[in-house]
């Protein structure tokens, strides 16, 4: 499989891609890996999700089967608009999953969302800021969207969190399976990683050390 350089902390030149190239490359940033999602690793997602605060987070009302991860990877492959990648941490361990789907090139709108993390790598390290910023780099730079949208339980404060700091902006509510969420949007125009970057760079100098 090919890698694609993803480190949001240097200046990379944007590669040719779309949906169909980005499901077949590596992405590498300096901390996190993003692998394209392949049923070999359904089993370690499927049980990273069916932990307690994954499960409310999602708004997953119970556990999923091993069944349901199967006829959810099958659905997954038909579609063209869904982009699904694998976090891998240092050594190609596994750290989880997080999703850029919806993608409408025409109207340049694409839905990030599903983003969950073994704990203890997440606590070790600014796992999620990385990658959060590397997703928006492909939507923005590399895709040329001109919107992103999320949706997020409002008692998730720490992704609530998140997105304040890389600039979304609340745009209403909305019901998913039954479950109030507050949706928000950011523009490639005010897409500004700038003031995030800092803390990116201490770490990877820490981890060149």
């Amino acid at each position: 499989m090919i890698t694609l350089p993803l480190d949001v902390t240097a200046s990379t030149p944007s590669p040719a891609v779309d949906v169909g190239a980005l499901r077949a490359r590596r992405l590498e940033g300096s901390m996190a890996t993003l692998v394209p999602y392949a049923p070999e690793y359904g089993e370690a997602l499927r049980t990273l999700r069916n932990l307690p605060e994954n499960q409310f987070n999602l708004a997953q009302g119970d556990a999923i089967s091993p069944e349901q991860q199967h006829a959810w990877s099958g659905a997954y492959f038909s579609r063209t608009n869904d982009l699904c990648w694998v976090v891998l941490a240092a050594g190609d361990e596994f750290a989880g999953a997080t999703r850029l789907y919806d993608i409408d090139g025409a109207a340049g709108v694409a839905e990030k969302g599903g983003l969950v993390l073994r704990g203890e790598l997440a606590r070790g390290a600014p796992l999620a800021l990385e990658i959060e910023l590397m997703l928006l780099h492909v939507a923005f730079a590399w895709l040329g969207l001109h919107q992103v949208i999320t949706q997020v339980r409002p008692e998730n404060t720490k992704m609530i969190s998140i997105n304040s700091r890389l600039g979304f902006r609340p745009a209403g509510t909305t019901m998913l399976r039954g479950v109030p969420y507050r949706r928000f949007a950011l523009r490639s125009g005010g897409f500004d990683p700038t003031p995030l970057l800092a803390i990116l760079r201490h770490w990877k100098n820490r981890h060149a050390l």
